[in-house]
Formats: C-alpha cells, structure tokens, sequence
C-alpha cells in the first residue's frame, strides 16, 4: 500500500506540474515576442509589429517579456508610443519618398506611391527629384539649404535628407527653387541635403498628386 500512496504522490506532483508548463510550451511557440501574447490572440500580429518595428518595448522593466495587453495605458505609456511611433514613421517615409541616388543617365520619377530611378527615355509623368549640395548645419544654429529643378522646370515642393527628431526645417518654393531653413537641436552637427520635386512648367500635375513632406 505504501508503495501505491508513493506512486500515486508522483503522479499528483506530475499532473501539476505538466499544467503549470502548459502556458509556457503555449508561449515559447512565438520566439523573441511577448510571453503574454500567445500566438492566438486577437492582437497578436498587432503588437508584434509594435514590438518589431520598436514602438513598443514591455510593460515590465527591465526583463521586458510581458506586454499586459489587457491593463490601462498610462499618459506616460501614451507618450512613449507615439515618440517611438514618430521616429519608425520618419524613418520609414525618407526611404520610401526619397530615392536613393540614381545612376549616370537615369532621373527619379514618383509613380504615384514612391520614387524610382528610371532611364530618361523611359520618363512617363515628367516628376523628378533634384538635389542641392549637402550643407552642414550645427548643433543650436539654423542654416539655409537649397535645391534647384532644370531650367524652365517648376518646383512643386520640396523635402530634406534626413529626416530626423529636433531637426526641424521650413519650405520655401520660388519657381524652379526650394529653399529649406533648417534648425538643428539634435546635439551634434548634421550634413543636411535639400531635394527640390519638379515638373516641366507646360505640364505641371496637380499638388495631391506629390508626397507630402
């Protein structure tokens, strides 16, 4: 009889302790994520973007593996959010507006979405991107940065590169001319370039149809 009662202990202390892993095995089926976000929660493709794209990192410092998606969000949380939010989205427009920069004999032309370097001949709505010479604009100081479309080209608007928090700048348009006034209070010095997006002055399109920046 003893021998049963032994037996029947382990098999007690194994029951419990298979359910109490059961949450974990559930949890370990999403790598890297949250341990409170199991692969079938109705958010999880949500927050996992959140955590991926760093917008958010936890709500239990410093281990951080816990997103308590069912609690309240703080005004301090909130904040956090969309600071984090901002600089993903800075980050991801300048590559996605701005092209990288084209070879010899190619322009950069917005196809309605985002900018491409195509060959000249192959040119359909006439958009194109030019850029001005990289300026270096200190820490605390404003500076003007500008970008010149082709002659008898028009200038429909105008960006920087980079985008960036506490680097803030203001557009100026003069026919074929952007002109940006740049402020740096990033706390180091920055090489800022200004792009100017053009169009023949016959043939201009209409404004909504250029990225704002």
């Amino acid at each position: 009889m003893r021998r049963d009662r032994s037996r029947h202990k382990i098999w007690v202390v194994g029951l419990a302790l298979g359910i109490a892993l059961v949450p974990a095995f559930a949890f370990a089926s999403h790598p890297g994520g949250f341990v409170d976000v199991p692969d079938d929660h109705t958010f999880h493709d949500d927050i996992a973007w959140m955590q991926d794209n760093g917008v958010t990192r936890g709500c239990n410092p410093p281990a951080n593996d816990e997103f308590c998606p069912e609690r309240g969000l703080t005004r301090g949380e909130e904040a956090a959010f969309f600071h984090r939010y901002d600089r993903f989205l800075r980050d991801s427009l300048e590559e996605r507006l701005l092209p990288e920069e084209c070879e010899a004999g190619q322009t950069a032309e917005f196809d309605g979405e985002t900018w491409n370097c195509v060959d000249g001949a192959e040119a359909g709505t006439g958009i194109y991107v030019a850029s001005g010479e990289a300026v270096t604009v200190a820490d605390g100081a404003t500076e003007d940065v500008t970008a010149a479309c082709e002659e008898g080209d028009t200038a429909l608007s105008g960006a920087i590169t980079p985008v960036q928090a506490n680097l803030t700048f203001e557009i100026a348009i003069s026919d074929g001319e952007v002109t940006a006034s740049v402020t740096n209070a990033t706390g180091a010095d920055v090489d800022v370039t200004a792009h100017a997006i053009c169009a023949p002055a016959t043939d201009t399109p209409p404004p909504t149809t250029v990225p704002e920046t």
